[in-house]
């Protein structure tokens, strides 16, 4: 017994005198998990706009509302995977700026409730839910990196064919954000829209466009119009001034940035590719890759080139 008891002391005084044994065991965790969570807040506050109230959530309850308002549940579940990583990324992202969580999907993203889905989704509610509660159960402690913090994971229904940059779209050059490929998304029934404005609603859109000072002569409205390589416009001129595709977009509600605009007579028609602004992973393309073969890991090294993938501490 008293052998037993001084060989206990000595590996004790051992074990105190050498930080040698701590060291396997913080090495568990990545370091690049550990300042992602370092600063994340254990619930979720989300700002309701509708009605400006507060909701306290678990981050597994915002992502799988989140997840039910930014993409079709019936993808695939590869694709259902990428967007759950990518809107808990986004989130982190926007807490890191200091900002509030909202559910406009203009400013953030949408977000919908349990009780908002139930009536919305009646006799498909339980099937859907379940799809959704698996995606986001699968990857939901995962986020992408880049040089230790959460990206400005953007993402965008479907693309012209290729994805723009977020320096060509916000002026700002983030490396993971370039333009890439989005093959899928030129197979899309839905990937041309038109628009046909007769003069005086044409005239009303533009109001919008400060400079513009629209003649009463329609057939000098349209001017010259510049695209970049991705086919998406940098600049069109309308009345007396030259405006960004983005630009042109809000002001006409247009689902894309990527567009034609022609005129006959007192008739204006936009013939648009793609829905969104175009930056960051196409939603359409990820559910093709996903069809393809590629799981979600592949599909957001595709579209968040550079960016590490990593595991933070669980999220209940």
């Amino acid at each position: 017994m008293k052998f037993s008891l001084v060989l206990v002391l000595i590996l004790l005084l051992a074990v105190a005198a050498c930080p040698f044994f701590a060291v396997p065991m913080a090495k568990l965790l990545p370091a690049d998990a550990k300042q992602a969570d370092a600063g994340r807040p254990q619930t979720v506050t989300l700002h309701r706009t509708a009605n400006g109230s507060t909701l306290t959530l678990s981050w597994r309850d915002y992502l799988c509302g989140v997840l039910a308002a930014e993409i079709a549940p019936d993808l695939e579940m590869e694709a259902l995977k990428a967007q759950t990583v990518a809107a808990h990324t986004y989130a982190l992202y926007r807490l890191r700026q200091g900002d509030t969580l909202t559910d406009d999907p203009d400013t953030c993203q949408g977000f919908l409730s349990d009780d908002e889905l139930r009536a919305a989704w009646g006799d498909n509610y339980l099937q859907r839910q379940a799809r959704l509660s698996q995606a986001v159960d699968s990857v939901k402690d995962e986020v992408l990196l880049y040089d230790g913090v959460p990206i400005l994971a953007a993402y965008h229904a479907l693309s012209p064919g290729k994805t723009e940059s977020a320096a060509a779209v916000w002026g700002k050059r983030l490396s993971y954000l370039p333009s890439v490929t989005a093959d899928g998304d030129v197979l899309s029934p839905k990937l041309e829209t038109t628009l046909e404005l007769t003069k005086a609603a044409f005239l009303e859109k533009a109001a919008a466009l400060d400079g513009a000072n629209l003649k009463e002569t329609a057939r000098k409205w349209v001017g010259k119009c510049v695209v970049r390589d991705t086919g998406y416009v940098q600049k069109i001129r309308i009345g007396d001034a030259a405006f960004s595709g983005p630009d042109v977009r809000a002001a006409f509600d247009l689902p894309s940035p990527f567009f034609t605009l022609s005129q006959s007579g007192d008739t204006f028609t936009f013939t648009v590719r793609g829905r969104g602004h175009g930056v960051g992973m196409s939603q359409n393309s990820a559910d093709f890759m996903a069809r393809q073969g590629s799981d979600y890991r592949e599909i957001l090294a595709h579209f968040y080139p550079d960016t590490v993938l990593t595991a933070g501490d669980a999220v209940n």
